[in-house]
């Protein structure tokens, strides 16, 4: 028997061991492609990866890779691994603090877990595995925030906003997100010096990893992108001069033409990723959470077209062949993950709906909560 205080821990526990077995059979061994090797190589000589960093997926990964076991890469890998089997679950989670109903976040994490790009960067060792599980993470304390005011979390979500810059930096895209469900309860937050100094140690606290920077480079690893040896040297690292920040680096800017058709690739693309169906239950999740709660839909549709059309139209990345579009569409997965936000909110419309026109009530106890 388990005791019954464990029962609500039972079903996000299997989630994630579950998840973590298909995510494990299926990890690369070896270097992948793209930006894996230079990754890898980073993390194995506690090296100073390419711009900007980079210095919590490196500083996890040197960690990892003192164990020796199958590869580096393998080892690297399972930061991925982790990463998409945990922010799956804390997606269930979200979906359970929204709907109160265990069927629909089953599924919806279901849909997320096996999404192709989602599933993809869960299987190789890259950085965006682990960008995914902080997108995940920073709403759901956002949102636990917002609904029950406990500055605890809020404490959390000031630590992992930190921790979160330190791995990718498009996280920035959700941030005026977090922000319009956290300052529901300025008053809260504002008018007590003590709540304002706590965030700011607690945010300063997750940045500190960037710590590993100027500490690696001082050893002069073999990787060590920018020569880091003073604060120019560091600020243009982290800053991504080299590359051009949110943007395509060395490419030169697209024209408005150019432009229309990168946001026809983007768009197109999310809709094979997602499925129509998928993208439909999403939409009148939408609606429905316009209709119902205003301040949330602001915040995740804002966070969607910051992340997504905004910034894929102005980076412009160019669309040259299979290798530029493979780079390009790694992009998408962030905004995918914050469109499915709107989808359990989908399938409780539509079950109520079907209930009230059907009023069984065997089909009704088929999605008991």
């Amino acid at each position: 028997m388990i005791p019954s205080k464990f029962h609500k821990y039972l079903l996000p526990v299997l989630i994630f061991f579950s998840l973590t077995l298909v995510y494990l059979h299926n990890l690369s061994a070896s270097v992948y492609g793209g930006d894996v090797g230079d990754l890898v190589t980073a993390a194995t000589v506690m090296g100073v990866a390419h711009p900007p960093g980079y210095p919590l997926f490196t500083l996890l990964g040197f960690l990892l890779t003192r164990i020796e076991f199958i590869s580096p890469a393998f080892m690297v890998g399972l930061i991925s691994v982790f990463s998409a089997s945990l922010g799956a679950t804390i997606f269930f989670l979200l979906c359970l603090e929204f709907t109160k109903n265990k069927f629909i976040s089953l599924f919806c994490t279901l849909v997320l877990a096996f999404i192709y790009l989602f599933f993809f960067y869960a299987e190789i060792a890259e950085v965006f595995a682990l960008n995914n599980l902080f997108v995940i993470l920073l709403f759901f304390l956002s949102y636990l925030f917002y609904k029950k005011k406990d500055l605890n979390v809020l404490y959390a979500l000031s630590f992992f906003v930190g921790l979160s810059f330190t791995n990718h930096q498009t996280i920035i895209f959700i941030f005026p997100s977090l922000l319009i469900l956290v300052l529901k309860h300025y008053r809260k937050i504002f008018f007590k010096k003590e709540v304002i100094l706590k965030n700011i140690f607690f945010l300063f606290l997750g940045l500190s990893i960037y710590a590993y920077v100027p500490i690696a480079a001082s050893q002069n690893p073999v990787v060590n992108w920018d020569r880091v040896k003073d604060l120019d040297s560091f600020l243009r690292l982290i800053l991504r001069q080299d590359y051009g920040t949110f943007s395509a680096g060395i490419f030169s800017a697209p024209t408005i033409e150019q432009r229309i058709i990168i946001l026809k690739t983007y768009f197109t693309d999310v809709l094979i990723q997602l499925t129509l169906p998928v993208i439909l239950l999403s939409i009148i999740g939408a609606v429905h959470v316009f209709i119902k709660e205003k301040r949330l839909f602001f915040a995740i549709i804002l966070a969607f077209i910051l992340s997504g059309p905004l910034f894929i139209s102005y980076a412009g990345f160019p669309l040259l062949g299979s290798f530029f579009i493979g780079i390009y569409e790694r992009f998408f997965v962030m905004s995918s993950i914050i469109l499915l936000f709107f989808l359990p909110f989908g399938l409780l419309f539509v079950i109520n709906l079907v209930n009230k026109v059907l009023k069984k009530k065997s089909f009704q106890n088929l999605f008991i909560g």
